[in-house]
């Protein structure tokens, strides 16, 4: 199994600023299999991302059956605000 994903900014959807991919491999018991038929199989890819509006587009390949599964989705990594950084103490009176 191969998961990938690609992120792009949404202003410039044809320019890639990061990509991530993994390979698993192993035999799936029928137990195991029939769970990830019902659900979903637990790829995960971490990448670091700048504040800003993201494309993702994600994609899972069984290397045994040549089968691919796609999804796009979006993501929005706000900018910092200053004041979550900074503590802040009640005013007296």
């Amino acid at each position: 199994m191969e998961c990938a994903v690609r992120v792009f900014p949404k202003k410039n959807p044809d320019k890639a600023v990061a990509t991530e991919a993994q390979k698993m491999g192993g035999a799936m018991n029928a137990e195991a299999y029939a769970k990830v038929m019902k659900g979903f199989f637990p790829c995960r890819d971490q990448v670091t991302l700048q504040p800003g509006d993201y494309l993702l587009r994600l994609g899972v390949r069984d290397n045994i059956t040549g089968l691919i599964g796609t999804a796009n989705a979006t993501l929005t990594i706000p900018e910092e605000s200053s004041s979550a950084n900074s503590s802040t103490s009640p005013s007296k009176p």
